[in-house]
């Protein structure tokens, strides 16, 4: 097993930028919010980073793999128009986007190393459900349907 870095949380510094969707199920609208908010932020001329997390690892070689091994897979989305959420994340507008393929146990290490990429002074859209357990974020989005 490769051994990464420890990072400490940079949530901590800059709660304000983070804003956390999750829902009750999948195709409740989560991605769809998504994209309309990074449209409005970035009508306010607002750097916006997106993330989407996932505790089912769904590719285990995707393109653009920043890091890789049995605890959590990260990866940049360059595609547009791919039917990924990740791909209508980056055409609504994301100025970055990144997919995180994590196991429950290793979410919060994952989630540090993947905080290392993302410049404190961008705002910063989370798609995720397990992420709320260990994160308070400045905005919290629960869709039902």
């Amino acid at each position: 097993m490769r051994k990464i870095k420890t990072i400490s949380t940079i949530i901590k510094s800059h709660p304000e930028r983070i804003i956390l969707l999750s829902g009750a199920g999948q195709n409740v609208g989560k991605t769809t919010f998504a994209c309309e908010l990074i449209r409005y932020l970035k009508a306010l001329n607002h750097q916006v980073y997106t993330l989407k997390i996932s505790p089912h690892f769904h590719d285990e070689s995707p393109p653009n793999t920043i890091f890789s091994d049995e605890r959590f897979i990260l990866s940049l989305e360059k595609q547009r128009n791919n039917g990924k959420d990740t791909a209508r994340m980056k055409e609504a507008g994301a100025d970055e986007v990144f997919f995180l393929q994590v196991k429950d146990e290793f979410l919060a290490e994952a989630f540090n190393y993947t905080l290392s990429f993302m410049p404190p002074n961008v705002l910063l859209l989370i798609e995720s459900g397990g992420l709320r357990k260990i994160l308070n974020p400045a905005l919290f989005f629960f869709l039902e349907r």
